[in-house]
């Protein structure tokens, strides 16, 4: 190698060296405020839901949301109020198909018995975790000169905040079992014929209304006076060939789920919240690879 490769060499590692030092000590500064504005937005819109319900003042009082499908016609109808992680009221009249006419049943959900919504609670309870390990991305990033320390913080910082948003955008939808296992049902009132199923779950910006009309299978012998309740209830489910589960078994007998209603609402104040959080995550994206394309050439 001539003197003047070596040289060329050592200068444009004296440039690279240079770079990080400018990323390091601006732009990494800069994005990191970026991300303490995100985080402080987000922790806005849910500080109204983290604080108790007993310490709530009046004044978040949220619009009823609206129950209804074209598709479905009058089948469900109703309003829904979400209130942070919790259904505080709700209406719903649900016109289930007979055999001679349309069976008509309506139900309530009062703010005394309000219906729990896990994943906005999971929601929640990430991101705050990710602000308590990080209250100042700006701060705790001033304080780490080693570019392999910054990719650590804040890829910390961005797996959390996914997890937070997965808790809505990639829902476990619960089973047969699990939703006919709470007690949600009975914070219906009043409550529903045992042969009528009711759940109210999160996908990711909408809430969604699932109905499930219950039956016999052609091999049981029971009537359908003889549903269980919900309280005797204990069920081994079996999937249908297409791979949903349809069907369940109690005391020798074997029910299935002989139709299925579903309404969706958007909660708007949740799209807001996702957006933020994804904004957090790309920014968090663009500081790891900065650090890493510099840090990276440093190497080679």
């Amino acid at each position: 190698m001539t003197f003047e490769s070596k040289s060329g060499e050592k200068t444009e590692i004296q440039v690279m060296i240079n770079e990080l030092a400018w990323l390091l000590e601006t732009e990494i500064p800069r994005l990191a405020t970026v991300v303490d504005d995100l985080m402080k937005k987000c922790s806005n819109k849910l500080a109204p839901f983290s604080i108790p319900s007993s310490l709530q003042t009046s004044s978040a009082n949220p619009r009823p949301l609206l129950l209804n499908s074209h598709q479905l016609g009058d089948a469900i109808k109703g309003h829904v109020t979400v209130n942070g992680d919790k259904i505080s009221k709700a209406e719903v009249t649900l016109k289930i198909p007979g055999r001679n006419a349309h069976r008509v049943v309506k139900t309530q959900i009062r703010e005394h018995e309000a219906w729990k919504l896990q994943q906005i609670q999971s929601t929640c309870n990430h991101f705050y975790v990710a602000l308590s390990k990080c209250p100042s991305m700006s701060e705790k990033l001033s304080k780490l000169k080693n570019p392999k320390l910054i990719l650590l913080a804040v890829s910390e910082i961005s797996a959390i905040i996914q997890r937070s948003m997965d808790s809505l955008v990639l829902p476990a939808n619960p089973s047969l079992a699990e939703i006919f296992s709470t007690n949600r049902q009975r914070a219906l009132k009043p409550e529903l014929p045992d042969d009528i199923l009711l759940n109210f779950h999160i996908r990711s910006d909408h809430l969604l209304l699932t109905v499930y009309i219950l039956g016999h299978t052609p091999s049981s012998r029971a009537s359908q006076a003889s549903l269980p309740s919900l309280a005797q209830l204990k069920m081994t489910e079996k999937p249908s060939p297409g791979g949903e589960t349809t069907t369940f078994e109690h005391n020798s007998q074997t029910y299935e789920v002989t139709n299925q209603l579903q309404v969706e609402t958007p909660i708007p104040w949740l799209s807001e919240v996702l957006a933020v959080m994804e904004e957090v995550v790309e920014v968090c994206h663009e500081i790891n690879d900065k650090v890493l394309g510099y840090h990276s050439g440093l190497l080679l």
